[in-house]
């Protein structure tokens, strides 16, 4: 029972995370676009990309939740550290492009906003 409660609440919280995510990657591109401003655009994009990664974990924690199967016969517990994996590398990727990003506009010497 305690198990089924802490999952729960695990599903609660990326829930509530989920709809905050929302509502700052919206105002994030939102403003961004508005105020011309690839500082703001980013991170308005990076927020959009944690919502992404919030409901993969959401419907992970929903797997992991799950009984065994004929098909995963040792559970679903292995995909928690393959999500963790995606979620690093698309968090590297988005970096490297704001580096290169910010590098190129030095070079070239044009506003940062």
């Amino acid at each position: 029972m305690a198990t089924c409660r802490k999952i729960s609440k695990e599903r609660m919280a990326l829930k509530i995370s989920l709809a905050g995510t929302i509502f700052v990657a919206s105002l994030g591109i939102g403003y961004g676009l508005y105020v011309g401003s690839n500082a703001i655009l980013l991170d308005g994009m990076f927020s959009f990309l944690s919502m992404g990664m919030t409901g993969l974990s959401l419907y992970t924690a929903y797997l992991v939740s799950k009984p065994d199967d004929e098909q995963f016969q040792f559970g679903y517990a292995h995909f928690e550290p393959l999500i963790n994996v995606v979620n690093g590398l698309l968090i590297l990727i988005t970096c490297l492009f704001a580096f290169i990003t910010g590098v190129q506009t030095i070079m070239h010497g044009e506003s940062l906003t």
